[in-house]
């Protein structure tokens, strides 16, 4: 029986997927360490896999590696494997316990520090073995169990969600068959389809400036049905002789994202509309359309062209978590101006902290997710009447029907496949 007051000495490395799979298909592993590595292979949604071994194993695993390269020079896959050897060789870091009552006070999450020396308390770890073994279940499961400072979520949905960009595989699906009756009213939909109509009508093209800019013309044309917020409108009935589209927040954020979506492009000095913006016109392609506007819009345009804020790209990756947390908190009417933080990941929230601009947070919520899911149709907004300090007026949001119609949660449900423990079967 291991002596539980010393317990071995662990090191943390990560591998790759193709990593992975090359090490069980090529290598003649000891069942010990077979058995580790495809505990951790069934672990779902990673695109990388974190790795605790003890000595022995890890100098198993680096020996076997150093084989390959040895005896086999012409190996498609050398550069992978030298790649390999290097990392296991110089990045490989012990988690060395400090104190005989903080024995597994490594840099692994509390939650599976704890976890494992519960067992160990409990005699359920006899062998080092036995001890690698349990370690990798205990991270399997810490992986899919849904974790507080993740609103939530578990590491393995939060990794998927910060690691994809909206469109077919992303496990918030969206809708992309509504009616034109379902998204043709909300305020994006309309101003694109007034935009992509108004280039159509005019023989599908409008001059551009010298600059790449809308000419006035067409800026006063399109504009005028649009629906655009006060000072938009106010903009453009004084300054109607040099106004410029940048300087109207909705065109330029229809226009951007749709010369991003492929629905208008540059030719010959004219913006033109293409044969896919005006298949996508139709109004039975319009949850198409909408679809494809919603994923451009927020996996390429810049939002921060909405605050004049930090840059703070962190926000356009964390933003699944944003529509997750509405789902479950935006129900009711809430107030983005003291609300805000529920609705910002952590990493988001420490970049900013880092950069010295922790006070944007508030803006940078309010106006690159609350607004544009309105502008969207996605969230309902009500005037209060208390102006808020920072904002010139204060809104409350809640989602609207269309947003429960618009995504679809279950894909991001099925990931945690395993939630329960399997170290009990151990023996």
């Amino acid at each position: 029986m291991m002596d539980q007051n010393i317990p071995p000495t662990l090191y943390e490395f990560f591998l790759t997927d193709q990593e992975m799979q090359l090490i069980l298909d090529t290598l003649p592993l000891s069942e010990t360490l077979e058995q580790v590595l495809r505990r951790l292979e069934k672990i779902p949604s990673r695109e990388d896999f974190v790795v605790f071994l003890t000595e022995d194993l890890l100098d198993e695993l680096f020996s076997q590696v150093l084989d390959q390269l040895e005896m086999h020079p012409d190996d498609p896959h050398f550069k992978t494997w030298l790649r390999l050897a290097d990392r296991l060789e110089n990045d490989a870091e012990p988690c060395e316990p400090v104190e005989e009552e903080e024995a597994l006070d490594t840099t692994m999450p509390p939650e599976i520090r704890e976890r494992l020396a519960e067992l160990v308390a409990q005699n359920q770890v006899q062998t080092v073995e036995e001890l690698n073994q349990c370690l990798q279940q205990v991270v399997a499961e810490y992986h899919q169990t849904p974790q507080q400072e993740l609103g939530g979520l578990s590491p393995d949905q939060m990794h998927v969600l910060l690691n994809l960009k909206w469109g077919e595989n992303y496990p918030i699906v969206i809708n992309r068959n509504l009616s034109c009756e379902e998204v043709g009213s909300t305020i994006l939909m309309k101003n694109l389809r007034i935009f992509l109509t108004s280039l159509l009508e005019n023989n599908g093209k409008t001059k551009l400036t010298p600059k790449g800019f809308l000419n006035r013309k067409f800026i006063l044309q399109v504009t005028e049905p649009m629906e655009l917020d006060s000072a938009d409108r106010w903009l453009l009935q004084n300054y109607s002789r040099s106004v410029k589209e940048f300087e109207i927040q909705f065109l330029f954020a229809v226009r951007m994202v749709a010369e991003f979506s492929h629905l208008v492009r540059k030719s010959n000095g004219h913006l033109m509309i293409t044969k896919k913006g005006i298949t996508l016109l139709e109004e039975s392609q319009a949850g198409e359309l909408y679809a494809l506007f919603f994923e451009t819009f927020f996996n390429v345009f810049n939002l921060a062209n909405l605050d004049g804020c930090e840059e703070c790209s962190g926000f356009q990756y964390q933003l699944a978590f944003s529509v997750y947390r509405s789902a479950i908190l935006a129900k009711d009417w809430i107030d983005p101006a003291t609300d805000y933080e529920k609705f910002a990941h952590l990493m988001l929230i420490r970049e900013l902290a880092e950069k010295g601009k922790r006070r944007d947070l508030k803006v940078i919520v309010f106006k690159r997710f609350f607004l544009p899911f309105h502008w969207f149709g996605l969230m309902e907004a009500k005037i209060v009447e208390e102006p808020n300090q920072l904002l010139s007026t204060q809104y409350h949001f809640r989602i609207s029907p269309l947003f429960n119609l618009f995504f679809d949660f279950s894909a991001l449900t099925k990931i945690n496949k395993n939630p329960l423990p399997i170290y009990k079967n151990l023996h």
